[in-house]
């Protein structure tokens, strides 16, 4: 297991998906290629490849980035969690890949996984 301030080689992401990833930054609302995306498959985390959510989890919250009501166990780390706004991780490489939201009611969880398009792959099934 690798985190992301140990990886040296970032040459497979792109100067945006570096700032995202690494940098822990957020690409602007609404210019994600999966924000509007509803294929049945997986989703992975960029950085590493490590599987992180299901399309049966995706929801359209139309806050302008993808929306999960949950993840895959065991591969998104919540980190400085409070109440409402907790930074996620990929739980293997460390990776940014957005927030945790909770109290919005937008599904019975409760909970939208909101996530940079930058930091996912996606492969259909």
């Amino acid at each position: 297991m690798f985190s992301c301030s140990e990886e040296k080689d970032y040459g497979h992401l792109t100067k945006e998906e570096y700032e995202i990833i690494v940098e822990k930054g957020t690409e602007p609302r609404f210019s994600g290629k999966y924000n509007d995306h509803y294929e049945k498959g997986v989703y992975s985390c960029k950085q590493c490849k490590e599987p992180l959510f299901l399309s049966e989890h995706k929801f359209k919250s139309k806050s302008g980035w993808p929306s999960f009501d949950a993840h895959i166990p065991n591969k998104v780390k919540l980190k400085t969690p409070d109440v409402v706004y907790t930074e996620i991780t990929c739980m293997k490489c460390g990776g940014h890949l957005g927030h945790l939201k909770r109290g919005e009611k937008f599904t019975p969880k409760n909970k939208r996984y909101c996530v940079n398009s930058l930091a996912l792959t996606f492969e259909k099934k």
